[in-house]
């Protein structure tokens, strides 16, 4: 650990606006699209939000496609899963893709979850000969499908508090411990395979010590963010001379940014990155992660409604919020129906900023091109329109 004796510098005032565009060109979200690999991605982003909920595409997919050209669910499946490998899955903290560079980070607290046995960590002596079963079931025959085990031994509670197949939860173990790890995926079903098998050069790689990985994720965190609000530990882990405060408009409280990145905030404050283009942001795309950052810097209001009763929703199940020119000046609630091939707009509404007639007819043809093109990511061949679709909107889009 760093004994931290550097003084804070002071911060240094910023606008709004200066914040937004350093953030939209951090997250790779400037103009065109510009990034032709999952790396690439990985990269500016550090890692990938994953998520099983598929309404109008995949959380990793709808990320991805806003950031590589000419994307296609395939260039993730290959990263992840065919060799040469350049990214694997794990906890930071929810599940994430993440570059194969990070594997001897993570590998130490796989280990450290081996012992002792509980929720998540360990072997509990009814779960060894489970756990020794399985085993043997991959070294035989290959990568094992989770659902499908001829291992059973009844149910029990999982670490998320739902009940589950005994050898679905060793699995789940298994794979959180680093004996396993995902092969592939069917429709984001996992299949397991040995660790060793898939990581033979990285399981045999020295691990950095601990205060070295726990350096190395702090700072990957702060990163992933760009601009963030101090934790209470990052001073006395990296130095104040690894910041740089900023005080942002009317906000009393100081944001930060890595010192790394002090030249491209304002170099990129020098040019203009706003671009007619319209981004659908996925509902946990980096940019809008940080929901306090939402309301100060882009003074929008979003939570992911995703997991609130349905009589409790402000605006819907996935919405995707709508960038255009540095703002996010809307909402749109998709849902693709696979059988009928139709987008179902459930509703489009605009941000109060955008009741400027001029805005919203500059802004029109740019969101219907982008409903367009998720339509087309989806496999669907038409849409079907909101009752009420903004009138800046309706004369570019049809059923």
């Amino acid at each position: 650990m760093i004994r931290n004796n550097e003084a804070m510098t002071e911060p240094i005032f910023v606008t709004c606006e200066q914040a937004r565009r350093f953030l939209i060109h951090a997250f790779a979200l400037t103009g065109g699209l510009s990034l032709t690999s999952v790396d690439a991605v990985l990269d500016r982003l550090e890692f990938i939000q994953e998520d099983s909920i598929n309404v109008c595409g995949r959380m990793h997919d709808l990320i991805l496609r806003n950031r590589i050209v000419n994307y296609a669910p395939s260039l993730l499946h290959g990263a992840l899963y065919q060799e040469p490998r350049t990214a694997f899955e794990y906890y930071f903290p929810n599940l994430c893709v993440l570059p194969l560079r990070d594997y001897p980070y993570f590998r130490g607290a796989m280990l450290s979850r081996r012992m002792p046995a509980g929720r998540w960590g360990g072997l509990t002596p009814e779960e060894e000969p489970v756990a020794k079963l399985l085993i043997e079931q991959i070294e035989t025959n290959g990568p094992l499908r989770s659902r499908l085990t001829s291992v059973e031994h009844g149910h029990a509670t999982s670490g998320w508090g739902t009940r589950a197949k005994v050898a679905s939860l060793v699995l789940d173990k298994l794979w959180y411990q680093g004996h396993l790890t995902i092969a592939h995926r069917e429709n984001f079903e996992r299949w397991f395979d040995l660790a060793h098998r898939r990581f033979s050069h990285w399981e045999s790689t020295e691990l950095p010590q601990e205060d070295e990985t726990i350096r190395y994720k702090l700072r990957k965190r702060l990163r992933a963010k760009r601009l963030f609000r101090l934790p209470k530990e990052a001073l006395s882990i990296l130095g104040a001379s690894s910041f740089v405060p900023l005080r942002v408009e009317s906000d009393s409280r100081p944001w930060y940014i890595l010192a790394e990145d002090k030249e491209a905030f304002f170099e990129n404050d020098a040019r203009s990155n706003e671009s007619d283009a319209v981004r659908l942001l996925a509902p946990l795309d980096p940019l809008i992660y940080d929901r306090e950052r939402n309301r100060k810097i882009f003074d929008f209001d979003y939570t992911w409604e995703v997991y609130t009763p349905a009589e409790k929703r402000k605006w819907g199940y996935y919405i995707l919020p709508i960038l255009w020119k540095g703002r996010i000046v809307g909402r749109v609630d998709p849902k693709i129906d696979r059988a009928s091939r139709t987008l179902l707009l459930h509703s489009l509404t605009m941000e109060k900023e955008m009741e400027k007639e001029s805005d919203a007819v500059q802004a029109g043809p740019a969101i219907a091109e982008a409903i367009q093109e998720l339509m087309i990511f989806l496999g669907a061949t038409r849409i079907q329109l909101p009752k009420n679709l903004p009138k800046s909107i309706g004369g570019f889009l049809t059923d």
